[in-house]
């Protein structure tokens, strides 16, 4: 008799999702996760030095997952998950201490937006209805097995009318392309196209022009912080998984797939146990760490094995680094109109488009940004339980090379590039230095270890329109099933990609039961969610029709 039912190799979100739906299901399922933490990309982690502060080391902000089934299906809200949300999404700040603030709300932020031009403010307006309906496009392919771009474009010459070639432009376009067609001043296209930077892509990236639309998920959605730090939706998802009987194993790093027959059975960690599954394993990883690191070569195609050795995950050398910092004191951003009342959101730092430009020029031949772009948050203002009273957290975020070209290692060079990012804050936040009482660093190479990525990717693979639906991570292995019978793929590189979504797991979940057979009957209110998400995809095309 096999050891489990399921094998889940990577415990983050996505990995999690997936056992959690397989566990209510019925089924044995072992989650195998090689670091002492669950989560990835998304965790929340004390650091040395700093007892009492809780710091979200990855992800910090939610909004995907908050408009899937997942949260309710799961019951999540049973085993701990609670989310904070905040009407004062973002606030972008600008030298001359002026600033851009972005509300839930998109009337009362087209209203602040008219202080800087009436025209980009109406343009705003249109813009966010033009974004929703190619959100919406996404969000109607993104639960099963993706569709090809064939196929959702023959799904779009069914309702006719619609200028097909306009929006395939918006996609293939780059984001400043996108930009400059809807907008005149600079500061609002500095602020949305940074948004946009998101996917780690460059303003000038072709493939990309959809990265502003992405802006809108936030007016749809809202944005929700876990009480208690990011990481707190992982021990709730392991919580559900241990409730149906599954097993959630920390420091068990799995070093191979063990394959017979083109048939996966188990996983062998390093430890030195081999771990046996009758039905499957899941591998919650980047695809090319599963064929080139996990599973022996004999058991695929050599041609699969080339086409996914050309997926790219920092193609243009792009990879996050991090620096979370306990402060002894809140930051101060009352130089600025709306500095005061964004205290709780996040602030983005970046003064033009030029800027991030050159920023990204720079990362692209291999050195830190001169003048870095970056994205700051203290969550402890919105969930004081994450720092002693009087303390405040600090989650800085910044783009870097993965690979320097400096003569530098990371290890070498990150203290001082931390140092940069603090030193650009307190141009805006002034006095930041001061309360910094510990900090922990992430670097790209720290991501790389952590998450096992190339180049340190959270998405896995970039997030570029040749690598999207169909094609993510590539077309042979686009609908979680792989050639090995019984090794299916989740996480970030598959579809609908990276984020705190949960989606790729939900769907990954999915397949496996229908294989197993042991899916139960789709309920009523399965059935009309169905239907539902099939009439907003026709309407969302009626939209685009008005708009193009």
């Amino acid at each position: 008799m096999s050891d489990f039912d399921c094998i889940i190799v990577g415990g983050g979100h996505n990995g999690l999702v997936c056992a959690a739906y397989l566990a209510r299901s019925g089924l044995r399922v072992l989650v195998a996760e090689k670091n002492p933490v669950l989560g990835g990309c998304n965790t929340t982690e004390e650091i040395p030095g700093a007892p009492g502060y809780k710091l979200n080391i990855g992800a910090i902000d939610h909004n995907a997952i908050l408009d899937s089934p997942i949260l309710a299906e799961l019951q999540l809200s049973e085993y701990g998950l609670e989310y904070l949300f905040r009407e004062a999404l973002y606030l972008f700040p600008f030298p001359d201490s002026s600033d851009i603030p972005i509300y839930r709300s998109i009337d009362r932020t087209v209203e602040v937006l008219e202080e800087h031009s009436s025209e980009d403010a109406q343009a705003y307006r249109r813009f966010m209805t033009f974004s929703e309906a190619v959100l919406g496009l996404f969000d109607a392919v993104s639960y099963g097995p993706p569709p090809s771009f064939a196929e959702l474009a023959g799904l779009m010459e069914v309702e006719g009318g619609l200028d097909v070639a306009q929006l395939v432009w918006t996609f293939l376009t780059s984001p400043r392309s996108l930009l400059e067609s809807w907008f005149t001043s600079p500061k609002v296209k500095a602020a949305i196209g940074y948004y946009a930077a998101h996917t780690q892509t460059a303003p000038s990236q072709l493939g990309a022009g959809f990265g502003p639309c992405i802006l809108a998920a936030s007016h749809l959605s809202g944005v929700g912080r876990p009480k208690g730090g990011s990481g707190v939706l992982n021990g709730a998802l392991a919580a559900s998984i241990e409730a149906h009987g599954g097993l959630v194993e920390t420091d068990a790093e799995v070093v191979q797939i063990t394959v017979v027959d083109r048939q996966a059975i188990g996983v062998k960690l390093r430890d030195g146990r081999s771990v046996t599954a009758a039905h499957a394993v899941v591998a919650s990883l980047d695809a090319r760490r599963v064929f080139f690191e996990l599973v022996a070569d004999e058991h695929t195609d050599p041609a699969m094995r080339a086409r996914l050795r050309g997926a790219h995950s920092g193609g243009t050398n792009v990879s996050e680094f991090k620096v979370d910092c306990a402060l002894s004191g809140p930051l101060d951003w009352s130089r600025f109109p709306h500095g005061s009342e964004f205290s709780a959101a996040m602030q983005l730092l970046c003064p033009s488009l030029e800027y991030l430009e050159m920023a990204f020029a720079d990362i692209s031949r291999g050195f830190t940004p001169e003048q870095p772009a970056l994205m700051a948050a203290s969550a402890s203002i919105l969930d004081p339980t994450l720092a002693p009273p009087g303390g405040h957290t600090l989650w800085l975020s910044a783009l870097a090379p993965f690979g320097r070209r400096d003569g530098k290692s990371w290890g070498e060079a990150a203290e001082a590039y931390a140092d940069r990012l603090i030193d650009v804050l307190g141009q805006y936040a002034p006095g930041v230095r001061q309360r910094i009482i510990a900090r922990q660093i992430t670097s790209p190479m720290d991501w790389r270890r952590r998450i096992g990525s190339q180049a340190g990717n959270p998405n896995h693979l970039d997030m570029t329109l040749d690598q999207l639906l169909g094609n993510r991570p590539i077309p042979a292995l686009a609908g979680y099933r792989t050639p090995v019978h019984g090794l299916y793929l989740t996480g970030s590189g598959t579809h609908p990609g990276g984020g705190v979504s949960g989606i790729p797991g939900y769907n990954a979940a999915q397949v496996v039961l229908r294989e197993l057979g042991i899916v139960p009957p789709l309920s009523r209110r399965r059935l009309v969610d169905r239907v539902r998400r099939l009439m907003n995809l026709f309407q969302t095309f009626r939209r685009l029709r008005k708009l193009l």
